[in-house]
């Protein structure tokens, strides 16, 4: 059995867009040459998630108000997560740091997705439904993000 891993990296615009990496994950398989296996695809972020459905703008922007509305953001929304007089884990807060108050988003992270897809590989392809597309879903601001792609298989 081969393994192949690769990270890559790049940059959102904004809370809740939506970005398609089915081309880069294409890209990334073709590269590894594996016929038979599987692909891993992680996230490092727990404000940020990955998915797979079908790439449609109407959905889109269905999927942005939906997560507006139950994941909202803003002063009279109140998150422990973002009361730094109440918060003392894993703080990133400074001056002009506004990373660590973004509790709408890891609570979005926990219900809309996973840190991980896995999917199928036959024939050296991905083996996706018709209108399926591997999905990364900002959560949070825009920002530097990374994902792992790692092919298992022979």
């Amino acid at each position: 059995m081969k393994i192949v891993k690769e990270i890559t990296k790049f940059k959102t615009k904004s809370q809740y867009q939506i970005l398609d990496l089915t081309e880069k994950a294409e890209r990334f398989l073709e590269k590894a040459k594996i016929k038979d296996g599987i692909l891993l695809v992680w996230a490092f972020h727990t404000s940020a998630t990955l998915a797979i459905n079908e790439a449609e703008s109407c959905f889109f922007k269905d999927f942005q108000k939906f997560a507006k509305k139950f994941f909202p953001r803003g002063k009279k929304h109140y998150y422990e997560h973002n009361d730094l007089n109440v918060r003392t884990e894993n703080l990133v807060c400074g001056p002009g740091v506004k990373e660590c108050l973004n509790g709408d988003s890891h609570i979005a992270h926990m219900f809309v997705g996973s840190p991980s897809v896995t999917v199928p590989v036959e024939d050296g392809k991905l083996v996706l439904g018709q209108w399926q597309r591997i999905f990364f879903l900002e959560l949070d601001d825009g920002r530097q993000r990374e994902v792992l792609f790692k092919a298992m298989g022979v």
